[in-house]
């Protein structure tokens, strides 16, 4: 089976989202072709969750003074501060048969891939087995928890004009927005009320990636009717300081927040020398996923319908404060 490999770029915040979601898009309404994708951060910036409120969560004050950048993604979790991280996207046709039918399957199966990568890097990784607590404290405790998310179907009314009815959403009319209380699903509402607070790699979750006890890749999911797209941040390098410079953390000073953030969290460069390349990493993961899912990725661009439609995503959605802010368009 043959897999798209696109090529890496670092990329501005929202150039970044409206791709993802094209591929999105397109791999659902053409049931191809499955792809993979590796990138930075031209700049950096903080990516929130699809049902997050900034405001509450984000110094939007402090993220202005430093030039960070504020993008919301099409997928769910909590607030990711991007400087220094690589990160993942696949994309494919919901019935593929590499991934069972359930989200917390195509999680493990794509997780087993990043896991045997970073082990042939010299990482030893494992896959968080708890529901989002850590010793020492519960989520509530901490100053952020993880990025787990069982996935969400995208409402039709946040994708452009000339959408397909295929993408509506299939929840109440009620359901979660960003912001909004999420009543998507008792499995849905239990992990976000436990994500009380801002920083995502404060905690880890379930099926995340540990060395050495911290976390060191977070994921999160969405899925439409015929595809799914899985985001995840592997920590490069890591600044503790930054990051609690941006993100809050109820009732905490940033020196407080930035002390938990550096016993949560490591980085590749905490444990490997800086020789390590983010391509060199890229490829030691793609071998990872060629050989447990026994395919060959073939390196293509975007297609010109991806193109166009990331361009329009990126004009009328990812480049616009009434999404990145309020989660409208």
């Amino acid at each position: 089976m043959n897999w798209r490999l696109l090529p890496f770029g670092r990329y501005p915040a929202g150039e970044n989202m409206a791709i993802d979601e094209a591929v999105f898009r397109e791999v659902g309404r053409n049931g191809g072709p499955p792809t993979l994708r590796f990138y930075g951060w031209s700049a950096p910036a903080v990516s929130i969750g699809y049902f997050q409120a900034p405001a509450a969560e984000i110094d939007l004050d402090a993220c202005r003074e430093a030039g960070v950048v504020l993008v919301r993604r099409p997928t769910g979790g909590k607030a990711v501060y991007h400087d220094g991280d690589l990160t993942y996207a696949v994309v494919a046709p919901e019935r593929n048969p590499l991934f069972p039918p359930t989200i917390i399957g195509t999680y493990e199966a794509i997780s087993r891939c990043l896991v045997r990568g970073l082990d042939r890097l010299g990482l030893e990784a494992v896959l968080a087995a708890g529901d989002g607590a850590a010793p020492g404290g519960t989520p509530e405790e901490m100053p952020g928890a993880g990025t787990f998310d069982p996935g969400h179907e995208s409402p039709a009314h946040n994708f452009p004009p000339g959408s397909d009815d295929e993408w509506k959403d299939t929840t109440p009319a009620s359901g979660g927005g960003a912001g909004g209380e999420n009543r998507r699903g008792p499995v849905m509402a239990k992990t976000e009320a436990k994500m009380t607070l801002a920083a995502c790699f404060a905690v880890p979750s379930r099926h995340e990636l540990l060395v050495a006890g911290r976390k060191i890749c977070g994921s999160a999911q969405v899925r439409s009717r015929r595809a799914f797209l899985q985001q995840g941040s592997l920590l490069m390098d890591f600044d503790p300081d930054k990051t609690a410079a941006v993100l809050t953390g109820r009732g905490r000073t940033r020196e407080e927040q930035a002390r938990i953030l550096r016993g949560r969290a490591t980085a590749v460069y905490e444990h490997l020398p800086r020789a390590v390349t983010a391509e060199m990493v890229i490829a030691t993961l793609r071998a990872a996923f060629q050989e447990l899912w026994k395919v060959s990725f073939v390196p293509e661009a975007l297609t010109p319908a991806e193109e166009m439609l990331a361009g329009r995503l990126l004009a009328t959605k990812y480049g616009r404060e009434s999404w990145n802010l309020k989660g409208r368009m």
